[in-house]
C-alpha cells in the first residue's frame, strides 16, 4: 500500500508542474533571479503564508513533537527578509489574493503543510545555486534558509506525521494541497510577478 506522501505527490504532480512552470519560479529554481524578482518573490510568498500560517494556528500544533510551532514561523522570516531588502516589514497585501483553500480540520492542515514544508525543503536546492554576491545572500536570505542543517529532518518528522493520517482522510489532505498549489500558482502568474529581469 503506498504511502499518503506518495499518494499526494502523485495527485498533486499537475498543481505542483504548473507551479513550477510559472516565468518568476523558472528563474527563482534556476537560481539565475534578478534583485527585484526576488522582492517581488518574497512579497509573493509572505502574501500567502501570512494568512495561511494564521489559518493553520488553530490546528497546529498537535503536539506530536515539541518543534510543531517552529513550522508557522516563515512569515516572519519573510517579513525579516524583506526588511534586510530595505522594504516595509509589512508590505501592501496581494492586489488579487488567490482563494486560499479552507483548513477545517486537522487533515485538511496537513495537506497545506505538505505544500509550506515542501517548498522549504525545495529551496535548500535553490540556495546552492546562488552565487556568493547574490543579493538574496546578502542579509536576506533567512527564508532561503529553512531550517538550516535539520532541514533533512524537520521533513522527515513532518512526512511521518502525515503518513500517520488515516487512508479515510487522504482525499481530504489531497485535495487541500491541491488547492494550495492552485493558490500559489494563481499568485505567481499575476501579471505583478513578472518583475524585470
Amino acid at each position: 500500500m503506498p504511502s499518503l506522501r506518495d499518494f499526494v505527490r502523485q495527485e498533486t504532480r499537475t498543481a505542483h508542474d504548473a507551479l513550477e512552470a510559472t516565468a518568476l519560479m523558472l528563474a527563482f529554481s534556476s537560481g539565475a533571479f534578478s534583485a527585484a524578482q526576488y522582492r517581488c518573490y518574497l512579497c509573493l510568498q509572505l502574501g500567502l503564508h501570512a494568512p495561511l500560517e494564521a489559518a493553520l494556528s488553530d490546528w497546529w500544533p498537535s503536539n506530536d513533537t515539541a518543534d510543531e510551532p517552529l513550522r508557522l514561523c516563515k512569515s516572519a522570516w519573510l517579513r525579516a527578509d524583506l526588511v534586510a531588502l530595505g522594504e516595509m516589514a509589512h508590505p501592501a497585501p496581494l492586489p488579487l489574493l488567490p482563494a486560499l483553500p479552507t483548513i477545517g480540520s486537522r487533515a485538511q492542515a496537513m495537506g497545506v503543510m505538505y505544500v509550506l514544508e515542501g517548498g522549504t525543503l525545495g529551496l535548500q536546492v535553490v540556495r546552492k545555486r546562488l552565487q556568493d554576491a547574490h543579493p538574496a545572500l546578502q542579509g536576506a536570505d533567512r527564508f532561503l534558509r529553512g531550517y538550516g542543517a535539520d532541514t533533512g529532518l524537520r521533513w522527515r518528522g513532518f512526512v511521518a506525521a502525515l503518513d500517520a493520517l488515516p487512508a479515510t482522510q487522504w482525499p481530504v489532505a489531497t485535495a487541500a494541497a491541491c488547492a494550495t498549489f492552485a493558490a500559489f500558482q494563481s499568485a505567481f502568474s499575476a501579471p505583478a510577478s513578472a518583475a524585470p529581469a
